[in-house]
């Protein structure tokens, strides 16, 4: 389910395992110029930051669902790390009310990621926009 458009701006890769939420999420991003990539589970996002990085200047902004079939956000953004593919700026999407998790993403200082952001999973689509828009400029 690997997708990419050909828009010449910030590159952002979507880690989402359901398509009814990719699909306008990344007609959002495209419509205001950035460049998606999208994968369904944690493996598949693993190899498209790898190739990515080898082709070009790789990954501006992961958006990451903190629930993947295969790993959760977390786990997904420490792999990144320890292969030293982690992109620049991470958004992780989460659960609204889920405290527990809140916290545990908010300790993640640790990582080496330049600027890490969560936002709630029912958060409307221009919320999004308007964050990644402060994280990148094109």
């Amino acid at each position: 389910m690997n997708r990419t458009s050909n828009k010449p701006c910030a590159h952002i890769l979507i880690v989402e395992r359901d398509p009814a939420i990719v699909a306008p999420l990344r007609a959002m991003l495209e419509c205001a110029g950035y460049r998606t990539t999208d994968a369904g589970n944690a493996e598949e996002a693993l190899v498209t930051v790898r190739e990515t990085k080898k082709i070009d200047d790789g990954i501006d902004i992961a958006i990451i669902d903190y629930m993947l079939p295969d790993m959760n956000g977390v786990e997904l953004i420490r792999e990144m790390e320890y292969a030293e593919i982690l992109p620049p700026a991470v958004i992780v999407r989460c659960p609204k009310g889920d405290e527990a998790l809140l916290k545990k993403i908010i300790c993640m200082d640790h990582l080496n990621c330049g600027s890490m952001h969560f936002l709630w999973r029912s958060a409307p689509a221009d919320e999004y926009l308007s964050v990644i828009e402060k994280l990148v400029e094109c």
